[in-house]
Parts: structure tokens; sequence; C-alpha cells
């Protein structure tokens, strides 16, 4: 039993990207060459291929710092990709935003984070969605909120806000995946303090700032800016170790042979 027990660990550690995920693709939005200019940031991945666009009557507009974000690259060099003109109040929920394309193949169990900064006047809130055949796309899972209750989100980074798609087996090992980040309207219903108005739920944006108390905002479109997506998953097991491990859970005892 010892020995069974042992050669099973040793076929799941032989067995790639079982126990740790390893980065597909990754965008730090900073300048391929360090210029000391955030302003002159790059879309192109630094780790891994894919795409990014605005999408929904978003538009990208520019690079600007990413002081305040998860990226650990000095601050002369640190950009982030800029969007703005989002919906009118009342206008084109889950419709704008950002959409990342890349490929999966070889990966699967995929997840990753990314980092969003939201102007006072924008929407704190927003949706993940995501796509298996490059065209249609899914909510994956409910809205998001950012912040706790009257906490103003607008101008500050929210850090390391993940998703997880590892239990949608159809994004896996795919080269047609894609993600976007979308805002939305508020799923419940809120008050929007410095007009006083009161909206009910899926009808309007709450603005990143929208506090009871101290300095307040309007939603009125406002800018989101991103940084550090990442985009992780586990390599697809090969064939021989999947047997190795079938052959463990038999009962019968695999060693694994010697390295010369």
């Amino acid at each position: 039993m010892k020995k069974a027990f042992a050669a099973m660990v040793a076929a799941i550690l032989i067995a790639p990207g079982l126990l740790s995920g390893d980065t597909i693709t990754q965008w730090n939005f900073n300048s391929v060459v360090p210029d000391g200019n955030t302003a002159t940031g790059s879309s192109i991945p630094n780790i891994g291929t894919g795409v990014i666009s605005a999408i929904g009557g978003a538009v990208n507009t520019g690079f600007n710092s990413g002081v305040g974000s998860s990226d650990s690259a000095a601050a002369a060099d640190n950009s982030g990709y800029q969007t703005g003109t989002y919906p009118a109040q009342g206008n084109a929920s889950g419709t704008a935003g950002v959409r990342f394309s890349l490929s999966t193949l070889g990966f699967q169990n995929i997840g990753g984070s990314f980092d969003l900064r939201t102007s006072n006047t924008s929407s704190r809130w927003y949706q993940v969605r995501y796509t298996a055949d490059g065209v249609n796309f899914l909510d994956l899972n409910a809205p998001v909120r950012l912040g706790v209750g009257d906490v103003s989100v607008g101008d500050q980074w929210s850090n390391s806000l993940s998703f997880d798609l590892s239990s949608i087996s159809g994004v896996n090992n795919n080269a047609n995946f894609g993600l976007e980040i979308v805002s939305v309207f508020s799923p419940i219903a809120f008050t929007e303090f410095l007009g006083g108005t009161n909206f009910g739920a899926n009808v309007a944006y709450e603005a990143a700032r929208n506090v009871s108390t101290g300095t307040q905002s309007i939603y009125a479109g406002g800018t989101w800016r991103f940084d550090m997506a990442t985009f992780s998953g586990n390599a697809v097991p090969e064939a021989s170790s999947m047997a190795v491990i079938a052959l463990v859970g038999l009962g019968f005892t695999v060693r694994p042979r010697a390295r010369s």
C-alpha cells in the first residue's frame, strides 16, 4: 500500500501542470522598452499572445499611470490601459468595456485576475463575460460591485479582481476563448446621494463615488483603467501521465523510470 501511494504521488508530480497554475497570457501595459513615460504603454502582452480591444462604444484613449495597481514596475514606466466614452445614464448596460481574446490551447482550469481603476463618475459595477466560440458571450456569475457600502472607489485602484472558469470545460484547450469586462446597471436599488434620486434595480449605473458623506459624484460615463490582466491555467496532462494515474487508481504499483 505504501509503495502504491508513493507511486501515485510520483505520478501526479510528473503530470504537467496538475499542482500549480501557469500564466498563459498577461498584459502589464508597460512600454516594451522602458522610456520613463506612463503615457506610452503597450497593448501587446508581456507574456504570451493575445489581443485587447475596447468594445460597446467604449474607446481606448491611450495609456496613463498604473501607480497604485499591483504592477511592481517602476513608477515612471508603470502604465495602465485607459478607456472612456462609456454609455450615458440609463443606456446600454453590459455592452461597454474591454475584451481579451486569447488561446487556451494546452491548458485547462482557466482563471485569472485584473486591476481596475474607476474614475469618480464611472460605474462601480462590472460584469465578467466569456466565450467559447469567439462570438457568443455568456455572463460569468453575477455582477460585481466594487467597494463596501458607502466607501468610495472613485479615482483609485481595485486590485487583483479575480475570475474563475475552472468549472466551465468549454473554455479549456480552446483557440477561440475570450473574456469581457463590461460596465452594468446596479442590480439592486440605490439612491444617488448627490442628486437624491432613487433608482430601482437594473435601470441605472451607480457612480464609483456615490457616498452618503463627503465628496460625491453623479454617474457620467467616466473612465476605467486596466492593469495586470493575467490569464492562467493548468497544462493539459499528457495521455501517458493520465494512464499512470489511472493504473495507480486501480491498485497497480507504478515506479517512475530512473533518470539517467
